[in-house]
């Protein structure tokens, strides 16, 4: 009615005045709206503003946490939240607001969830501590906690929090098929993953090796073992992650609850975090655990897909890694979402001297993410990774994939840029800026890669982010291009090269060996 309308253009005016440093008489107008109706939530907005402008950050989030009753989707409430969050003592202002909700596990993961998103990472970590105190067996909090110290860079407290979850709660299984309990027992005794030890030592786990055949998966095996493989009768990569999903009656949706699934997951990652840290000797005792309750399920169907894909994708690569690994001399890092995975511990050979090929894994970063303004918190991870890279180092980037494949299509969808080409180099201007500023503040040697041609569904969009993201690189000074872009693509430049196909989303690791050719061709500076 007329009355809501009428409201809605006091609260515009109250906002007009208060940015015009009219703040009492913004605060008159919004206490008018809020006497007739006290659930308005564009004048509980204001009014909490008001607080933060004044200093008050317990009555500005006192009036949010009111909102999010009313609207718990509102990213305004959400941002303020977050923001206040942030600020020193922040936490303590929120428990002190929170009330008995503070003891409460499910409020205080909803409130980790809520400010993680917007870059509150390090305050969403503790809220998840504390929300695993007050409820020591939810598994799901300990995947989130997991997941939001991966975001940090804090790998090896990651795995201890993992290692520790499935240690106290050594009978818990997955279907009944094994325990936590036989996976503590693989990670007894290693105590650093990132140790050297773990990839060219004599742990008895560097005398076996992981294979994956299609339609079946992993399969371990002594490295000794020469007798042939199971026979994949039909060949299968995992769906891609664009196409459609199978007919309901063909799916074969796993028989977990969500419990059993969260437990799988975290095994999952913890595979994942120990091929990012090189503890190249704990993967195979730990497939050959948590494999048997994987196989022959649709996981990419289920609410685990994400971490199902990540373990999937290292149990392909596994086997690739040279062995015994040799002792590289050089290092060249490979930051990137987890296309950088393809590369991670391969040895390529430049100007005669071995240089391993590190991951500086960041996930589900957009080049998107990177722009300014921009709070989400993938953003948090990607400057984690990079700080701890060593000043001077040799990075080759490749983001982009995830804003070929959703983000730029979408935004043109609505309506943020004129059209494709627009987006695209808006996109790519977002991330040349920050790697051009990574060349001056941590004096790194930057190699740009173009975006992995692997999905049939967004080649085309890629082709063109690739030719603008050539054309803008060769334009900027401090950045080189890895030009492999011809070499990826078939002779007609309509397919992925057959030679790097791997999982129909990641290329295998053979195109290592176009990053040590275009390395070669570009004269690699021997800063180390």
């Amino acid at each position: 009615g007329e009355g809501a309308d009428c409201d809605g253009l006091k609260v515009m005016m109250a906002k007009t005045l208060a940015a015009s440093g009219q703040g009492d008489a913004s605060v008159q107008i919004l206490t008018q709206v809020l006497s007739k109706d006290d659930t308005h939530v564009g004048a509980l907005l204001e009014y909490s503003r008001a607080y933060v402008e004044r200093g008050r950050p317990n009555e500005a989030l006192q009036i949010l946490l009111r909102v999010l009753i009313h609207a718990p989707n509102d990213k305004d409430a959400r941002g303020l939240i977050s923001s206040i969050v942030k600020q020193p003592n922040g936490l303590e202002v929120l428990h002190s607001e929170l009330g008995d909700a503070a003891k409460s596990g499910p409020a205080l993961a909803f409130m980790a969830t809520l400010v993680k998103d917007y870059g509150a990472v390090e305050e969403s970590v503790a809220l998840y501590y504390k929300a695993l105190e007050c409820a020591p067996q939810m598994t799901t909090y300990v995947l989130n906690l997991v997941h939001t110290l991966e975001v940090c860079n804090r790998y090896q407290e990651a795995m201890d929090l993992a290692v520790r979850f499935c240690a106290e709660h050594s009978d818990m299984t997955v279907g009944g098929l094994y325990k936590n309990g036989d996976v503590v027992k693989v990670m007894e005794g290693s105590h650093d993953i990132h140790s050297p030890s773990l990839r060219s030592g004599d742990h008895p786990g560097l005398s076996q090796v992981v294979y994956w055949v299609p339609n079946l998966g992993s399969v371990v095996r002594a490295r000794s073992d020469k007798t042939a493989l199971p026979d994949p009768s039909l060949s299968t990569a995992l769906p891609s992650p664009a196409a459609p999903a199978p007919d309901k009656s063909k799916q074969k949706i796993p028989p977990y609850s969500a419990d059993e699934l969260d437990l799988l997951a975290l095994h999952f990652t913890m595979v994942k975090i120990l091929y990012v840290c090189g503890a190249l000797a704990l993967i195979p005792p730990l497939v050959e655990a948590i494999e048997v309750a994987r196989k022959g399920w649709d996981m990419h169907l289920t609410t685990i897909r994400n971490e199902h894909a990540y373990y999937c994708c290292v149990t392909q690569l596994f086997c690739s890694v040279p062995h015994p690994f040799p002792s590289a001399p050089d290092t060249v890092y490979v930051a990137g979402d987890s296309h950088s995975l393809s590369s991670a511990w391969q040895v390529i050979n430049v100007n005669g001297r071995d240089t391993q090929l590190v991951p500086a894994l960041v996930t589900g970063l957009k080049c998107f993410h990177l722009r300014p303004e921009a709070v989400f918190f993938p953003k948090h991870n990607f400057y984690s990774v990079i700080g701890k890279i060593p000043r001077g180092s040799r990075v080759v980037f490749l983001f982009g994939e995830i804003d070929c494949r959703e983000g730029i299509i979408m935004a043109v969808e609505k309506g943020k840029y004129k059209d494709m080409d627009e987006g695209i180099s808006r996109t790519i201007d977002f991330y040349l800026n920050v790697l051009d500023s990574l060349t001056k503040q941590q004096e790194f040697v930057i190699y740009v890669q173009p975006v992995a041609p692997v999905l049939n569904e967004t080649r085309e969009v890629v082709k063109v982010f690739n030719k603008t993201l050539k054309e803008k690189v060769l334009k900027t000074p401090s950045l080189r291009f890895l030009d492999i872009l011809d070499s990826l693509l078939t002779a007609d430049k309509k397919g992925l090269n057959p030679l790097y196909e791997m999982d129909g989303t990641h290329m295998g690791p053979e195109y290592c060996k176009l990053i040590e050719t275009s390395l070669q061709a570009l004269g690699l500076e021997s800063k180390q």
